[in-house]
């Protein structure tokens, strides 16, 4: 219950609506520390779920194979370690929320809640942004074009 909780709350922070409010979020690595909870509860429930990481299709291993080929070219990177490295961990957070959910995720209501949530997430983003940025010129265009119809 803990590992879908904390992947609930991950994609919940992942998908933005926290994020959206940067004011009070802008110190706080909000993804960082749910994805690591994330990652902390597959290790501790390891074995307890119905799939097991032995099922991973191929894309799956593909995609963990991407992030352990990234991490060691970002430290060979010849421009800029540091940025590379940092960008190379930002994307390993995908690898294991897709992980976790092809774990997780075995059946139509716990599919169901994290449709919602990343559903959810984009709603109150699209408001928040809209609320806080009325007057930014990159809406002002669409706002125009709409009042103009």
């Amino acid at each position: 219950m803990a590992l879908f909780f904390w992947l609930s709350a991950f994609y919940f922070v992942y998908c933005r609506p926290a994020r959206g409010l940067d004011s009070w979020t802008a110190y706080i690595p909000l993804a960082k520390f749910t994805g690591l909870f994330a990652f902390l509860a597959l290790l501790m429930s390891a074995g307890r779920t119905k799939r097991r990481f032995r099922d991973l299709p191929r894309e799956g291993r593909y995609l963990l194979a991407l992030v352990c080929l990234l991490i060691p070219s970002a430290l060979l990177s010849p421009v800029w370690k540091g940025g590379a490295l940092i960008h190379a961990l930002d994307f390993s957070k995908v690898a294991v929320a897709w992980v976790l959910t092809f774990l997780l995720v075995t059946n139509f209501e716990k599919l169901r809640r994290i449709i919602f949530i990343q559903a959810a997430s984009v709603a109150i983003i699209a408001v928040v942004s809209v609320a806080k940025a009325h007057n930014a010129p990159r809406l002002q265009g669409v706002w125009g074009d709409l009042r103009q119809s």
